[in-house]
């Protein structure tokens, strides 16, 4: 039998509806009636109730921008060489502490 993915809800937003909030958002906050021309989830939320009638939660708005492309994803990482070095002596220490103990 051949496993198919789990396709979750539906989308409540049609294809002519998301490219109209593509439209929304290089058209600027500002034309939405937003104090100034940055949007964030919950202006884009506000904004998709009042234009489409559809209540988002602000989290999920940021997963749709994500989806259609309008934001990237922000990681935050520290990699070994921006670690502190108190950190790295530290460990430095522990591995040399375990080492001599296993032997």
């Amino acid at each position: 039998m051949r496993r198919r993915r789990a396709t979750g809800r539906p989308s409540r937003l049609t294809a002519d509806q998301v490219d109209a909030i593509r439209q929304m958002y290089f058209a600027g906050a500002i034309a939405h009636g937003f104090p100034s021309d940055r949007w964030t989830t919950g202006r884009l939320a506000t904004a998709i109730e009042k234009v489409f009638g559809i209540r988002y939660d602000q989290d999920h708005v940021g997963r749709l921008m994500h989806k259609f492309g309008l934001r990237e994803r922000r990681f935050v990482y520290a990699p070994a060489a921006a670690a502190p070095a108190f950190a790295q002596e530290t460990y430095a220490q522990a591995a040399a502490a375990t080492a001599e103990a296993t032997l």
